[in-house]
Parts: structure tokens; C-alpha cells; sequence
């Protein structure tokens, strides 16, 4: 084969061989952006679940007392600081079928705090993105912290 040979076939095998490939790269990193984006919808949309049904079970009050003192459910707590951002905290009643906090615990008698299921949604910085956060839960343990 001569020099003149090898740097055609090159050549052509190049014209030929380099779109498609650029194409399948192109479509695989199209791909991961789709991915990405479908977790993040997922986790948002989970996120959302998460407070709504601790929005809705807010302010559920036994009927076992008729002249309770009422108890504001739903907090909004301002931050006082950029660390330290805004936070829903959610209080209820513990109610008489079963229950789940926000952390997927079941709500029973050990985990309130005068008698009342506590919920507290708040946003912290995360530490590897300054510019993202991470939307966290608080709940009560068994120990009543």
C-alpha cells in the first residue's frame, strides 16, 4: 500500500466514522441531562408529597378535650441569618389511626412534644454547592428531642 493509499483510506474512514460517533456522543449526553433532570423533578416532587401531607395532618386536634387552648399548627420561623433560612414548622395531634412524620416514623405518644407531633421543614446550604441547598426534615424521636 502506498503513503498515497493509507491517507485516503484514513481520510475516508474518518469523513465516514467521526459524525456518527459525534452523534452517539451527543445523544448519550443528551441522555444523563434527561436523567437528571427526571431524578431532580422526582425528588421535588417528593419534597412536595412530604409537606403537603404534613401541611394537611397540621392542626388535627383529638376530640377528646372540648375546651382546649388552641395551638397555632403552622409556623412560618424567618431566619435570622443567610446560614440559618426560613422553616415551616407543622404541629399536630397524634391521631388515632396510624400516622407517619415526615422522616417516615410512625406518630406515636413517645415522639410529641407536649402532646403534639412536631414537624419543621427548613432549607440548609450545602456544604460541596454555595449556590444550591437541601431541603431538610426535623421530627421528634422516641425521647421527645
Amino acid at each position: 500500500m502506498s503513503l498515497l493509499a493509507c491517507l485516503t483510506a484514513l481520510t475516508l474512514s474518518t469523513i465516514l466514522l467521526l459524525p456518527p460517533a459525534w452523534l452517539v456522543h451527543r445523544v448519550l449526553i443528551h441522555q444523563s441531562q434527561i436523567e437528571t433532570r427526571f431524578l431532580q423533578q422526582q425528588n421535588l416532587d417528593r419534597s412536595l408529597e412530604l409537606i403537603s401531607r404534613a401541611i394537611q395532618g397540621a392542626g388535627y386536634q383529638a376530640t377528646t378535650s372540648k375546651y382546649r387552648a388552641t395551638v397555632e399548627s403552622i409556623k412560618i420561623q424567618k431566619g435570622s441569618s443567610s446560614r440559618s433560612g426560613d422553616a415551616i414548622v407543622l404541629t399536630q395531634d397524634i391521631p388515632d389511626q396510624l400516622g407517619y412524620d415526615c422522616m417516615g416514623n410512625p406518630l406515636t405518644r413517645e415522639r410529641t412534644i407536649k402532646q403534639q407531633a412536631y414537624q419543621r421543614f427548613y432549607l440548609e446550604p450545602n456544604r460541596h454547592d454555595s449556590r444550591t441547598q437541601k431541603l431538610m426534615c426535623q421530627s421528634v424521636d422516641r425521647q421527645g428531642r
